[in-house]
């Protein structure tokens, strides 16, 4: 079992809000010219010395992001946030916005190459852009009309940093944005993205709000420390290795061994039941579909086909029903899945009912691609009837898989944009993430990396499981022996435990984070739990329940 399988049962439960949801160097006065610093925002980063001001936030440091900083005092953080963006702060009285984002190139690129904004010299290659003028033209694109106030590189704490400020107008708000942009490595950066209220017109130095703003941001740059990373990749190119060799060694047979027809699972926070779950498993050829009986999927290859059915009361007087079915196929080329909530708040004031649909279905597909090699130019392939002769009509090119994910989300307050990304070769799908506690190997400790897909964050996110020796452990107020499976996302994830006997039984899971277990149970017992309870196989969640 998996906390994956319960993806809406935890969910709600945890998160039952979830649907409201170093020293800059003084400028250089002999500079001039287009290059020098402009004399707007006295107080920018580069031209004072920064404030002994003391935070209320806690430091930010991410050792899987490579970063660590200190925010500005007052805001509040958000992670989890889609697409590169590590850590968002917000500070909604004075309505400021951190974002601190990862750049990553496929190849080595410059800090800051200015001469590739000047007309190039005849006769001469024009100079490739580095990130500070690419982000800059990009800011113009974003906001047509934006007034670019300074665009230099400073030094902070001995290492070159890319800085822009720039004042832009967006309906009826004008904004000052501040970025400071850091190398890592030279295809590896940091973009550190304040935005604030400025006034439209004047000097913006003069105004005390932006003066607070740069003040702010002077501060936070002087903390920013870029972690060295080597022993994290040296760690996780070990996992990766393991996981080969798994996937090597999940065979049909291995998979179809691991399915359970039935399964009756109770959820508990703080001891307290507060929800259940019914799943079954078992071999088929694609998701259920109304109106079609199973016996009719003829076509099509067989894998690994799961429902869960559930129910939970995060909080008094708001009941979710929830339905996921997730398939894969053996050979792990195609996976199907959906997932579907109805958040039931009673009724409102005038006694309409209160109900929100959400969910999320998905898919990925291994595709065919041509992609250019190189290295088959003037290869054997190519080479025609003669000697030395190259087969102009034989091209430089081969074919290869790639693993494509396409998703997509509905209901209030989701994004009702498609997601598609190419999938990494560690990729796990949906069905065999919860299957996996069942079919690591238990008998020697072991760490794996996966890559998982998260349908409430919409991200695809490393996933790192560790298989223990076993134990005693406490799970349900009992002692018993089990071996642990210690499962989070992201490197400082919270972790779940999945416990498993040395026979392959699944014995429950433990989230110490947010108080809650996963305990095996019978139909028996659940009945007895909770009224109108519905163990039925997983279908259509009806909008109203009695409960």
């Amino acid at each position: 079992m998996r906390c994956r399988s319960c993806l809406f049962l935890i969910l709600f439960v945890i998160f039952p809000g979830l649907n409201d949801w170093s020293k800059a160097d003084p400028p250089d006065a002999s500079r001039s010219g287009p290059d020098a610093p402009s004399p707007i925002l006295p107080g920018r980063p580069d031209a004072q010395t920064p404030s002994a001001q003391e935070s209320a936030n806690a430091r930010f440091e991410d050792e899987a992001a490579g970063i660590s900083f200190m925010p500005p005092p007052g805001t509040k953080e958000f992670r989890g946030t889609p697409g590169d963006v590590i850590v968002r702060y917000v500070d909604d009285e004075r309505h400021w916005n951190l974002a601190v984002s990862k750049m990553t190139f496929d190849r080595p690129v410059r800090l800051s190459n200015p001469a590739s904004t000047q007309p190039a010299a005849p006769d001469t290659a024009k100079t490739s852009k580095g990130i500070l003028e690419i982000t800059a033209a990009q800011m113009k694109v974003d906001a047509p009309g934006a007034e670019i106030l300074r665009q230099d590189v400073i030094t902070i704490g001995g290492a070159d940093v890319g800085m822009l400020a720039a004042r832009y107008t967006i309906a009826p708000q004008t904004n000052l944005t501040q970025q400071a942009i850091f190398r890592a490595d030279d295809q590896n950066f940091y973009l550190f993205n304040l935005t604030t209220p400025a006034p439209r017109s004047g000097e913006m130095g003069d105004d005390p709000d932006v003066q607070a703003a740069v003040a702010a941001f002077t501060d936070m740059l002087d903390t920013v420390h870029v972690l060295e990373q080597t022993a994290v990749r040296q760690e996780q190119d070990e996992r990766l290795m393991h996981t080969r060799t798994l996937f090597v060694n999940w065979t049909p047979e291995k998979i179809k061994a691991a399915l359970v027809k039935e399964q009756w699972l109770r959820l508990l926070r703080d001891g307290h039941d507060v929800g259940y779950s019914y799943v079954v498993e078992e071999i088929g050829r694609d998701l259920p579909r109304p109106g079609e009986k199973e016996s009719e999927f003829i076509g099509g290859d067989d894998g690994a086909l799961i429902g869960i059915r559930s129910r939970t009361v995060p909080e008094a007087g708001v009941r979710v029903d929830a339905e996921t079915w997730m398939w894969v196929s053996f050979d792990r080329k195609h996976e199907k899945w959906s997932n579907t909530a109805y958040i039931n708040r009673g009724k409102d004031a005038a006694g309409k009912p209160q109900i929100d649909h959400v969910g999320d279905v998905g898919s990925s597909d291994f595709e065919p691609r041509m992609v250019y090699d190189k290295g088959l130019v003037n290869h054997p392939e190519q080479i025609g009837p003669g000697k030395d002769d190259v087969d102009k009509e034989q091209p430089a090119y081969r074919r290869i898989e790639v693993d494509v994910l396409n998703a997509e989300s509905f209901g209030k307050n989701q994004s009702s944009e498609p997601f598609e990304q190419e999938l990494p070769v560690f990729y796990i799908p949906q069905a065999l993430a919860h299957l996996l506690p069942r079919i690591v190997p238990r008998n020697e400790p072991a760490k794996y990396m996966f890559a998982s897909y998260v349908p409430d964050r919409r991200e695809v996110m490393a996933r790192y499981v560790d298989v223990g020796v076993e134990q005693e452990a406490t799970i349900g107020g009992h002692q018993v022996m089990a071996i642990p499976v210690r499962d989070r996302l992201g490197l400082e994830g919270s972790v779940t435990t999945h416990y498993m006997n040395a026979a392959g039984q699944y014995l429950g899971s433990v989230s110490p984070d947010s108080k809650v277990e996963i305990l095996p149970s019978d139909a028996a017992t659940l009945v007895a739990l909770w009224k109108n309870v519905d163990l039925s196989r997983p279908g259509a969640v009806p909008a109203e329940v009695v409960h």
